[in-house]
């Protein structure tokens, strides 16, 4: 896919498609090591030599405080 973005941008982005690809490649990666690490938070797999400190009762609590929080900013719309 990274390997044919920058033929397939050159008609819109010009020169600007080599680097625009390098974006999409760090966001592709930090997406990738985010996915592995949301599915292995206990780092079971040792997936990362440094600890990454990821509760996962604290991970439900904050988006249920989220989901909450979105709920009750409505009433503070305008309208």
């Amino acid at each position: 896919f990274l390997l044919l973005s920058p033929f397939a941008l050159y008609s819109e982005l010009g020169a600007w498609s080599t680097p625009a690809v390098g974006v999409l490649t760090l966001f592709y990666s930090g997406l990738l090591d985010l996915a592995k690490i949301l599915m292995d938070p206990l780092d079971n797999d040792e997936f990362y030599n440094d600890s990454v400190n990821m509760d996962v009762g604290v991970l439900i609590r904050e988006s249920n405080a989220g989901s909450t929080r979105w709920k009750s900013g409505a009433e503070y719309l305008p309208f």
